[in-house]
Formats: structure tokens, C-alpha cells, sequence
């Protein structure tokens, strides 16, 4: 998965840098995908972190335009976006618009090309931004079903098919303003952005208040409706958003820095 992807390549430069500082060999792994005459052999961390940076966009961009190169442009539902899955075993939820990719462009922006990332950005507050959440599958796919209920026919299997979670709303504003940030051409876009990450948390402040846990739901329904098998009080959700505020609070003049923020 996208966001996987782009956490494991963030956490092994934590786990290389023992490597870096004592010179303990501790920073390679075996594989059974890496062989030669048979044998499995090491790869070090340094090594796995550039085939992911060398692949990434590769793999996962879904280009805004037509490329001949596309393994199934028949598949292709939504241009402009970042893949959630690569090698699904049903190729077309490769193709899916879900709000995991912004987790990847916060935690490893450096496995993407900037324009890419806010053009794959406005496709996901265009389509699955809402209310409170983010729609957790595009809503134009085939498989969308917005509403989340234990109690009916579906026993809740929808879960990750359309209602809309709270917590990715965290990391879709964090990369809304780490990317607008990095475009030192057109201020104007922080500055706009700026103004709808504000918009956003007012809709969770005023939730907040309203909420008798004084807290922020795990998920809603279609649209922002209620959902009553939804968890009142999600720590993940407070969380997320905390870390907006936390990024807004610390915007400086050194925005290309990714440790900025």
C-alpha cells in the first residue's frame, strides 16, 4: 500500500542511522526477492531506499493525462492521482481514488514530484474531502457505499468503502501545506491554503464543542451524517488534527526544508 510504502521508507532512515554514527553493521536485511545463482543475498537499507525512490512515481502515479506506457488505461477511473496498492490481485483496485496517499507525501515527500502530489492532492479534496472526513473510496467507483451500518445486510463491510474517516483528514492538510509551502513561484498558493486548512478545523472546533465527549468521531456517514456505529471519541482523530495545528504554528520562512514543519 501507498502510505505503507512511504512509512517504511521513512522509519529505515532511523534504523540506519546507529549505522551512520557507531559504524555497526546493522542496516542490511535478506530477501527472498533478491537473489543471485539462486542464493538469497543482502540489501542494505541504503540500497532499498533508492529502488523506492527510483519507483515510486513509476508505479504509483496515475498520469493527468494519456500515456502510452499504461499497463490498463481501460481501468483507469480517476487521472492525476497516486495509486493506493500496486500488484492487487484484482488489478482494478490499483486504480482506486483513496485518501491513503497523503499519509506517503507527509512522512517521505521526497519520493515525489511536487506538481504531481498537488495535482493528486486537489483530486482528493475535489472528490473525498467531506464535512468532517475524508471519504475512505472515490465516490464515482463502482464500490462506493457511503453510509456505514453493523446492523444491515452488509455486517459493516463497507467499512473502508466510503464513509468517511476523520483521521486522513490530518495528513491531507499536512501535505496540502507541506506542498504549498515548497512552491516558493506562487506564494499565493500557502497563503490559500492556509486559509482551507482554518476552514477545515473550524468544522471540527465546532464539532468539538457540540460532541458530548468533547471530542472528534472515528468516522461519518455519507456527507458528514452521523454514523451511530461510529465511535464517539477517536484518539486518532484529536491527534491528526492536533498535528495541523502544530504545523500551522510553526510555519517559517524555510519551507523547501522538509524538517520545516
Amino acid at each position: 500500500m501507498v502510505k505503507s510504502l512511504g512509512s517504511d521508507y521513512e522509519s529505515r532512515k532511523h534504523i540506519s542511522w546507529p549505522y551512520v554514527f557507531t559504524g555497526v553493521p546493522v542496516c542490511s536485511v535478506l530477501t527472498d526477492w533478491w537473489c543471485v545463482a539462486g542464493k538469497r543475498v543482502g540489501v542494505s537499507y541504503a540500497e532499498w531506499d533508492r529502488l523506492i525512490q527510483n519507483n515510486f512515481e513509476k508505479y504509483f502515479w496515475i498520469s493527468a493525462t494519456p500515456d502510452p506506457k499504461e499497463m490498463a488505461p481501460n481501468l483507469i477511473n480517476k487521472r492525476g492521482i497516486y495509486k493506493d496498492v500496486v500488484g492487487a490481485s484484482h488489478m482494478y483496485t490499483e486504480y482506486q481514488l483513496r485518501p491513503n496517499f497523503p499519509i506517503a507525501l507527509v512522512v517521505a515527500p521526497e519520493l515525489v514530484e511536487p506538481e504531481h502530489a498537488w495535482i493528486a492532492l486537489g483530486q482528493a479534496q475535489k472528490h473525498l474531502l467531506g464535512p468532517l472526513g475524508m471519504k475512505t473510496l472515490d465516490p464515482s467507483d463502482m464500490q462506493y457505499r457511503g453510509s456505514y451500518y453493523n446492523s444491515d445486510d452488509t455486517n459493516g463491510f463497507n467499512y473502508h468503502n466510503g464513509p468517511e474517516w476523520v483521521w486522513p483528514v490530518g495528513y491531507f492538510l499536512r501535505a496540502k501545506l507541506r506542498f504549498a509551502a515548497l512552491d516558493r513561484s506562487n506564494p499565493e498558493r500557502l497563503s490559500e491554503t492556509v486559509l482551507l486548512v482554518k476552514r477545515v478545523l473550524a468544522r471540527h472546533n465546532v464539532q468539538i464543542h457540540l460532541s458530548e465527549w468533547k471530542s472528534l468521531p472515528e468516522l461519518t456517514n455519507e456527507n458528514g451524517m452521523f454514523c451511530p456505529d461510529s465511535c464517539g471519541a477517536q484518539a486518532w482523530s484529536m491527534g491528526c488534527m492536533l498535528e495541523v495545528l502544530y504545523m500551522l504554528e510553526n510555519l517559517s520562512s524555510s519551507f523547501s526544508s522538509r524538517r520545516s514543519f
